[in-house]
């Protein structure tokens, strides 16, 4: 008794994302007890309550998506709020950071050395990868693409390096 009066609750209460609540916008009303949701016969009454229903619904789930997309947006600027856009050019010195899934099998261990650089940028595909060289290297021998948040400029790490 006590999961089905929480579940009632749960699904009345107005949804922060949506602005409705499941109920309103499953049936189109948000009905005062459990008795309200029991299945009513439409003998005797008119096509156009069928229909005008239908739109009415039709209407509360295109204000729902908008609803959506509005908040998905405001998630996203509030997530993004403190990230740095990386943008480098092309010959610019980049430091990579390399986990375990980018060495070989056989040459990864525990103490190896996962910072390394400074890379020479030989590609950027997308602004979010890039493909590396180290000096001395031919373009043959160049690494695979690196992800944006693997890599840093060398300008910032001397920096650290400095500290």
């Amino acid at each position: 008794m006590a999961l089905a009066q929480a579940e009632f609750a749960f699904n009345y209460s107005v949804n922060r994302t949506t602005g409705y609540s499941p109920f309103q916008i499953a049936y189109g009303l948000n009905p005062s007890s459990v008795l309200d949701l029991t299945p009513i016969s439409f003998r005797g009454q008119s096509k156009t309550k069928a229909e005008d229903l239908t739109t009415d619904i039709q209407a509360i789930h295109q204000l729902v998506e908008e609803w959506i997309e509005a908040s998905n947006a405001k998630y996203k600027e509030a997530a993004n709020k403190h990230r740095k856009k990386v943008t480098f050019e092309f010959d610019d010195y980049i430091w990579a950071v390399l986990t375990k899934d980018r060495y070989p099998v056989e040459d990864y261990h525990k103490l190896s050395q996962h910072k390394m650089g400074p890379f020479c940028e030989v590609k950027c595909s997308a602004s979010k990868s890039w493909k590396l060289m180290r000096k001395g290297q031919s373009m043959k021998e160049a690494s695979g693409a690196l992800a944006s948040n693997r890599v840093s400029s060398s300008s910032e790490r001397a920096g650290l390096d400095n500290r």
